[in-house]
């Protein structure tokens, strides 16, 4: 995805209704102008608030009314539990190289 962060918004989409679940994904952190670069380092965390696990696998992040589909890497799940966070990158890779020790669940 290109800069995210023109226009913010995460979408929960089940059957074209949002979830009742999906209010309890909240935006906990926003790294979107990254010192030194622009260029795909920006990112977005956030965090299941709910006592149930809420799957993000159809959801999409919105940018200047594009709806971008979120990635995962291959093997991994779409699922972020009870209490856990999640981070939406701009670019995996690059999130990545900066955060290496990072175990969690990452968006594309």
């Amino acid at each position: 995805m290109k800069k995210l962060f023109c226009a913010l918004g995460i979408m929960g989409v089940l059957g074209g209704a949002y979830t009742a679940l999906a209010s309890s994904i909240i935006i906990s952190e926003i790294m979107y102008d990254v010192p030194g670069t622009d260029a795909g380092y920006e990112w977005v965390e956030v965090h299941n608030t709910s006592d149930a696990a809420i799957d993000m696998a159809n959801w999409r992040f919105l940018e200047n009314d594009v709806r971008h589909a979120l990635s995962l890497e291959a093997g991994a799940s779409s699922m972020v539990m009870p209490g856990e966070y999640a981070v939406i990158a701009s670019n995996s890779a690059n999130f990545l190289s900066v955060h290496t020790g990072f175990a969690g669940t990452l968006f594309d």
